[in-house]
């Protein structure tokens, strides 16, 4: 193969119906893409148009160009990303990138932002379409054929027919650099302008700053002299307030001296006073100490004599409750015993009771055992023949279903037979339809053509009109804008005329009139316009006053000349008139003739519509009957296949109502076995029951007496045991009670002990209490005393504290006035005025003092000065030169770019007239071998614009006239637009080519001669071809097939084709539903 580039692979992810990850590998030669109507074949060609930078929304068939991305089905969810990535290979460099393998990938998200990547890298739409410019590839690009837009080619204006021409001549990128560099052009132009605007305005600041830099030189010079002057003056006065400032310090010195001194002494009195009070808490604390053992003293003697009363009173109670006890005691004794013998007898007659009882029992269990086993046993039988009658009861159901299917069946395959003869009866009709509407359809179409041709000369002749009309319209702007013209030099020499003839009126006593002097001074202000000619120039030289510099036109006084002049341009005045009128009269016949042919058009229009609104309805009829064709003949095969699958059905249901039959008769026989077994199994369970019962009765009865016995000795043995209880409660009582009294009377004892104690302890606490006091007294008189001499060193402090408040604040006034005048020097002159030398000693401060004031008057005598004017101005000096130097710049560059559009202009048309004669050429050839004959031939609108220029086309079909192309036949249409791309084809073959159902619109033998052109072409490009027809599948090298095994989901199917030149093709499938990647299958060998 010798193309210089192919399409290698194709990836698409969330794109329209391709939900999964789906990848297409190709191969050099033609490649089928085939798949049912509907299950998204026509998105792989949009895929592909999408990805090369295509932007209408419309021609991807959606409303936002979010519409690309999947939007979702029943059981998956919408994606919110759409990617596809277009791989060639460019081993040969036909791109101009250096990589051997280029993928162009496009992204969109469903937030609306989008991306293009080359190679994995992020890039911008123009960089994708500068890549493949002139290569035949692109989203609008005779590389792309869409379905049902082959004869848009041909359909379309003129205009937009040489895309296709301009794309084959390679001059798409030429025309883009031509856009570029207009649009360059017009940036220059604009920049150009802007630029000299601002040299003018840059111009006149320049002289403003020129007279402010002058000004503010003059100020600093005086102010140089001032701040020299300032700065000495301020040093001699912070001199003298640091003398004043030393003299302050050595006072407050002095008087700090005082303040330590009468500080120790109050240092020395607070703590004395501190350790005195000190002591006077501790003697106090003491006193609080003695206090409070005094009163637990007299509490505790109260309390013990309380307690002892109490424990006295209680002994007395133990004593009287002890005796009640012991006579308690003695009763329940005599109770015990006697309840004792009782519970004896009733335990012996229970024992023999319960042993009678188990024998029973005993007996009882082993014949009920042997009753449920025969229960269980008749109920097993009773289910077996339950479950019997279920089944011959589901049997019978079966049996009534399959009776009706049977019935059901046999309607079914009778309503068949009759509606097979009543499709073949509906399709004869049909078939009488048809042959009807193709002989109205092709009259129609003969009636319209000739229509057309009667429109398109009538249209010609209109244009012819236009033109005309278009040059009469020039002719009378031309002659109505020289009258115009003349009318106003005429009103201008009768308005000089007039004015002379007043001037001399009013003036004709001067003499200086004649000589031309002194007019102005002579003339009233009002009148001064009517003299001074054009203003060259305005400038200020005062306040309030200008210079004004005129260009000054004499006018002559000779009035003789002026009025000849004047009826000279009246008479030529009235020549053009009538030349108007003239013109005018010729362009009223013109629109009237232009209204006629107008009208002619409206109604052959009128009737074209007509003829193409019947055409329409009958081709739809056609269409309709064609369907329904189709529709019977579907009918008729489907009754031909429920046919035999009924009949077969009927068969089976006969064989299963057969084996129902035995299995009912089975189940029958089992029910009355298992009946009798019953029958003898009753008996048996009667007699058992009667047995149980007696036995029964036997059983209760020992039981009653039993419960009574047992119920007695309960009784007997509860009141024994809460005898037996209550009896060691009085015992353990009694005895509690004796302990009780003894611990009392101890405790009695020992509080009377402690009674007397505390008495004794007592008296030496009111003795040590008065000592405590006296002791108290004395150390708060010696506190008094201290208190008082504190107070002396204390205001002899706030004393000295004051004097040294009073110097310190003098002392921070001159130190404010000393950083007064720093700062002020520091804000005017920026300088630290520590820094700078001594003043002399013979500084004369007065003068110096009268200097500054007459130096400041100066300056402030010069008003407002713009110190930064020198600095603008050097600034502005600056920017002038290099606005100067842009400019110079901007012209440069403006004449290269007229010079590079003048080039590209002359590359454009050479390389587009040498591809438009080739086309030509190669149209007529391919024209002639689809239609078997006829001619056809490309025509340039307008030769002397090639560069813009519309395209005609031309064409005569064996058998009939030279036409427009327009004028065709759809068919012809689709042939002539074939051949035209392929003559494209042929002088620039682009790396690869993708057609959308181009086919669609051939008969048979077209189809044929299309596949042999596809055959001559897979040379030098590669084809993708979406088709329905077998004959183009079949020619194809390898397949790839498109369904929709989930609604809305598309997957690929990839299929191998064999050779050739067998005698019959064998197409082989191979469905891949678990991988969305379809590799490519291999050649045909």
């Amino acid at each position: 193969m010798r193309s210089l580039m192919y399409f290698k692979k194709l990836e698409i992810i969330g794109f329209k119906s391709f939900a999964d990850k789906t990848t297409l590998i190709f191969e050099p030669g033609i490649t089928a893409i085939v798949g049912p109507n509907g299950c998204g074949k026509s998105n792989i060609f949009d895929s592909i148009r999408w990805v090369l930078g295509e932007q209408s929304i419309k021609s991807l068939r959606g409303s936002k160009m979010e519409d690309v991305i999947f939007n979702g089905t029943e059981n998956k969810p919408p994606l919110n990303l759409a990617e596809v990535s277009l791989t060639f290979s460019n081993e040969s460099k036909f791109l101009p990138t250096d990589y051997d393998e280029v993928t162009i990938t496009r992204r969109i998200f469903r937030s609306g932002e989008s991306e293009y990547l080359l190679n994995k890298t992020v890039v911008r739409l123009k960089d994708i379409i500068d890549l493949i410019a002139g290569t035949g590839i692109g989203a609008e690009s005779y590389s792309l054929v869409e379905q049902g837009k082959i004869d848009l080619v041909l359909s379309s204006r003129p205009e937009d027919r040489r895309l296709v021409f301009d794309e084959a001549a390679g001059v798409t990128k030429y025309k883009s650099k031509k856009k570029e560099a207009l649009r360059r052009l017009e940036d220059t132009e604009n920049n150009l302008l802007r630029v000299s605007d601002i040299i003018a305005e840059v111009k006149r600041q320049i002289s403003s700053l020129d007279r402010q830099a002058n000004k503010a030189r003059r100020y600093k010079e005086e102010f140089d002299k001032l701040k020299d002057l300032d700065i000495k003056f301020s040093k001699r006065q912070i001199l003298e307030l640091d003398n004043e400032i030393s003299d302050y310090l050595v006072k407050i010195e002095s008087l700090k001296k005082e303040e330590i001194d009468n500080n120790t002494k109050l240092s020395d009195l607070d703590s004395q006073i501190h350790q005195l009070r000190k002591r006077t808490q501790e003697i106090e604390a003491e006193i609080n100490r003695v206090k409070t053992e005094e009163y637990a003293l007299i509490s505790l003697v109260d309390k013990n004599t309380e307690f002892i009363k109490m424990n006295q009173e209680r002994i007395l109670e133990l004593n009287s409750r002890t005796d009640s006890l012991k006579e308690q005691e003695i009763g329940l004794q005599a109770r015990l015993k006697e309840n004792q013998e009782k519970v004896d007898m009733l335990s012996e007659e229970l024992s023999g009771l319960s042993k009678n009882f188990q024998d029973k029992d005993l007996d009882l269990k082993e014949k009920e055992k042997n009753l449920e086993a025969l229960i269980a046993e008749i109920k097993n039988a009773h289910n077996n023949i339950s479950q019997s009658k279920l089944d011959i009861l589901s049997i019978a159901q079966k049996q009534a279903l399959l009776n009706n299917d049977l019935s059901d069946i046999g309607m079914r395959i009778s309503n068949i037979t009759s509606r097979k003869k009543r499709l073949i009866i509906e399709k004869e009709k049909i078939d009488q339809e048809k042959s009807s509407l193709d002989e109205q359809v092709l009259v129609l179409k003969a009636e319209f053509d000739e229509l057309n041709t009667k429109i398109s000369i009538l249209r010609q002749d209109e244009a012819r009109h236009k033109e005309s009309l278009d040059n009469t319209e020039e002719s009378i702007r031309l002659l109505e804008e020289t009258a115009q013209n003349l009318e106003n030099q005429r009103v201008s020499l009768e308005s000089q005329l007039e004015f002379l003839e007043q001037l001399k009126l009013k003036y004709e006593d001067i003499s200086e009139v004649f000589d031309g002097i002194l007019i102005v001074d002579k003339l009233p202000q009002g009148e001064l316009s009517g003299i001074l000619s054009k203003v060259k120039e305005i400038r200020q030289i005062d306040s309030g006053k200008y210079q004004i510099t005129c260009e000054l036109k004499p006018i002559p006084l000779d009035t003789q000349k002026i009025k000849e002049k004047i009826n000279k341009i009246g008479e030529e005045l009235s020549s053009f008139r009538s030349k108007i009128g003239v013109e005018k009269q010729s362009l009223s016949a013109i629109k009237s003739g232009l209204i006629n042919i107008g009208d002619n058009i409206h109604q052959e229009e009128i009737s074209l519509n007509a003829k193409k609104t019947n055409l329409q309805a009958l081709e739809q009829q056609l269409e309709k009957i064609c369907q329904e064709a189709g529709v019977i003949a579907l009918e008729y095969d489907e009754s031909n296949a429920d046919l035999d699958s009924s009949n077969l059905k009927y068969s089976e249901l006969k064989m299963e109502g057969v084996n129902l039959e035995n299995k009912r008769n089975e189940s029958e026989s089992l029910i009355t076995g298992l009946q009798e077994k019953i029958a003898k199994n009753n008996e048996v369970k009667e007699e058992m029951t009667v047995a149980i019962a007696r036995c029964g009765a036997e059983i209760n009865s020992l039981d009653d007496r039993k419960t009574a016995l047992f119920n007695s000795l309960k009784l007997m043995q509860g009141a024994l045991s809460n005898d037996q209880s209550s009896l060691e409660r009085i015992s353990q009582e009694i005895q509690t009670s004796f302990i009780r009294s003894g611990e009392l009377a101890k405790e009695s004892q020992n509080l009377n002990n402690q009674v007397v104690k505390a008495g004794l302890d007592k008296q030496g606490v009111a003795e040590e209490l008065d000592i405590l006091r006296k002791r108290f007294e004395e150390a708060a008189e010696e506190e008094m005393q201290k208190d008082q001499a504190l107070s002396l060193v204390r205001n002899e402090l706030d004393r000295i504290k004051n004097g040294i408040h009073q110097l310190s604040m003098q002392d921070k006034d001159i130190e404010f006035k000393k950083s007064t005048i720093k700062e002020r020097l520091s804000q005017s002159y920026r300088i630290n005025l520590d820094e700078l030398p001594l003043v002399d000693e013979d500084f004369d401060r007065q003068k110096v003092s009268e200097e500054i004031g007459e130096l400041r008057a100066k300056i402030e005598k010069m008003g407002t000065v713009n110190l930064v004017a020198i600095e603008e101005y050097d600034e502005l000096k600056q920017r002038f030169e290099f606005l100067t130097s842009q400019q110079n710049d901007l012209i440069s560059a403006k004449e290269s770019l007229k010079e590079a559009i003048n080039k590209i202009n002359k590359t454009t048309k050479q390389l587009f007239l040498e591809t438009f004669a080739k086309v030509g050429e190669q149209f007529k050839i391919y024209f002639r071998l689809l239609f078997g004959g006829g001619e056809a031939q490309l025509m340039l609108i307008d030769e002397n614009d090639v560069l813009e220029s519309g395209i005609e086309i031309i064409a005569r079909p064996p058998g009939k006239k030279l036409q427009n192309v327009m004028l065709l036949s759809g068919g012809e249409k689709s042939l002539s637009a074939i051949a035209l791309i392929f003559a494209v084809f042929k002088i620039k073959p682009s790396p690869f080519c993708v057609l959308d159902e181009i086919d669609a619109a051939l008969d048979e033998s077209n189809v044929d001669r299309f596949n042999r052109l596809l055959q001559e072409f897979i040379e030098t490009s590669q084809f993708l071809v979406i088709t329905h027809n077998k004959k183009t599948i079949t020619a194809a090298d390898v397949m790839y097939g498109i369904t929709m095994q989930e609604r809305g989901v598309s997957k690929i199917i990839s299929a191998k084709l064999k050779e050739r030149n067998s005698s019959k093709e064998e197409v082989i499938t191979q469905p891949e539903e678990e991988a969305p990647e379809a590799e490519a299958p291999a050649e045909a060998k």
